[in-house]
């Protein structure tokens, strides 16, 4: 039997007439306040624990002690937005005042209620919640098996960027889609097969989908992980089934890994199909998405910045002692940390960003002293790139009340940007003082390149999320697509914006304008 918390309060007949309308279906908890209710805010296991939902009355006499509770039952960071949902009981004129507090898994009743009602109500916020739990579990698993591994495999990476492409799709479709680029990339032919809620569809890379196929693809759903079919194999899940129809033969190494490989990405297909039947069931879906993505912060980033450091350590302690082949390894594992690491930032600072969670603090910076700052720390990239480097300050000191983190954040985006997409010529940067009609006083960082330029009809699109520009050059280019979307964010959360000139062939320049007084 199902465990549900009643807050109890001074009206006696409302409390017996929650308790002889649930007392056959839930063990209903007893709590005189909200500071009884039981739970942990760092309870590791909450997204394996069952369902407990509270059931509070809202009067005007206890708006503020009921607001208190609401903000002690938040997990600020974490992957659910409450330790328990939440169905108030209350009358219509007073739900607006805690429109701030009420999350996706609460719900209202109106206090002259009915049984039948409040069960269904409870019923609703219990499976709603238990969908956002399964929901993150999946992309918890997903992400760890894909993102643990990448740095290993050039394949891997095409998963990564598969994961990426798949949180924008919104229909299966667009899954099966990117999916079948992805098994593409692998001269890989694939069929694909969701099924949810008894809704059945199929799709080929080939476009056409037989009667044979599908009927293949649905006797072996859900039989076992892996069917092996001949030349074809069969990676079968709760709600989908990828098919790849071609695996290589003769090479026994190369079969085995690309099983593997495709076992990781129907893992991810399946999370995203769990994620989209969610995001059609609920637009809040799209919210616990964001807010897992947010909370892994600590998860990615530790177990990362040991293997880059460990690997740093290595080099350090075995230069001389092991081959050049070897210690060339041990840098690429290091690189692709460091690549890695950078890409895990971006994510988590636009999953905050997307979830209001960003905030930027402002102090009194000289901008010229941080900008030589980052100039000297990007000049050994472009000599490797063998650019010209260059910077040109028309005033010494100039300082402005900015996010020092932030604003360097910028300034490297929009810097390393100009260096990776520079082939040959000249990357420069100038510091001035400006008048701006819209804006006022400003300083004016502009970052100019002799690289691959931007068409004009491409130059809207740069600062949206996962936005790479397509060309020779820009395919080779590692990067998350996030960081012209972030660096926009923070220029106008500063008060500014990010300026573009430019032209396709021949260069570009990015001018950042921030008030000096923000």
């Amino acid at each position: 039997m199902k465990t549900l918390h009643l807050i109890a309060n001074n009206d006696a007949d409302l409390t017996k007439k929650i308790c002889s309308s649930l007392h056959e279906l839930y063990n209903i908890n007893y709590c005189m306040s909200w500071d009884d209710l039981p739970g942990n805010n760092d309870d590791p296991k909450i997204l394996l624990s069952p369902t407990t939902p509270v059931i509070a009355c809202l009067k005007r006499d206890n708006i503020e002690e009921v607001t208190k509770g609401l903000e002690a039952l938040a997990l600020p960071g974490k992957t659910l937005d409450k330790r328990h949902p939440v169905l108030m009981l209350a009358d219509h004129g007073l739900i607006g005042s805690l429109d701030l507090l009420v999350h996706a898994h609460d719900d209202f009743i109106s206090s002259q209620f009915s049984p039948e009602e409040l069960q269904i109500k409870i019923n609703r916020i219990i499976d709603r919640t238990e969908c956002f739990k399964k929901l993150s579990r999946d992309l918890t698993e997903a992400s760890e098996i894909a993102l643990l591994s990448m740095s290993h495999s050039s394949e891997l990476g095409e998963i990564s960027r598969f994961i990426l492409k798949s949180y924008k799709c919104k229909t299966y479709p667009e899954l099966f889609s990117a999916l079948f680029e992805t098994t593409g990339t692998f001269l890989l032919e694939c069929s694909a097969l969701v099924i949810v809620d008894d809704a059945v569809t199929v799709e080929s890379s080939q476009g056409i989908v037989s009667k044979e196929l599908k009927e293949t693809l649905l006797k072996h759903h859900g039989k076992t992980r892996v069917t092996i079919l001949g030349k074809a194999i069969i990676i079968s899940y709760e709600h989908g089934s990828i098919m790849i129809h071609n695996m290589p033969e003769g090479d026994p190494t190369r079969h085995g890994r690309i099983s593997d490989n495709m076992a990781v990405l129907g893992n991810c297909f399946e999370a995203r199909v769990n994620g989209i039947e969610a995001e059609q069931k609920a637009e809040s879906a799209s919210r616990a998405k964001t807010m897992f993505l947010a909370t892994m912060s600590h998860e990615l980033r530790t177990p990362m910045n040991s293997v880059i450091g460990y690997t740093g350590r290595l080099i350090k302690k075995l230069t001389g002692r092991i081959s050049e082949k070897e210690l060339k390894q041990l840098e690429t594992i290091r690189r692709n940390g460091d690549h890695l690491l950078n890409l895990i930032n971006d994510i988590l600072d636009m999953s905050k960003i997307e979830v209001g969670q960003m905030e930027i603090f402002v102090e009194t910076v000289d901008v010229a002293v941080l900008l030589k700052n980052v100039f000297d720390q990007l000049y050994p990239i472009a000599m490797n790139h063998q650019l010209e480097f260059e910077i040109q300050l028309e005033i010494e000191h100039l300082t402005a009340q900015v996010d020092s983190k932030r604003f360097t954040q910028i300034i490297m985006n929009l810097i390393s940007n100009a260096i990776k997409y520079t082939k040959e010529g000249c990357v420069s940067i100038s510091l001035s003082q400006k008048n701006v009609c819209d804006i006022g006083d400003v300083v004016a960082i502009a970052v100019s390149d002799t690289g691959i330029g931007i068409a004009p009809e491409n130059v809207e699109r740069l600062f949206g999320n996962f936005v790479q520009i397509d060309s020779a050059l820009s395919r080779t280019v590692e990067g998350s697509g996030l960081g012209l979307a972030i660096s926009d964010f923070f220029a106008k959360k500063h008060g500014g914006r990010i300026d573009v000139v430019s032209e396709e062939g021949k260069g570009s320049c990015f001018t950042l304008l921030v008030p000096i007084v923000s």
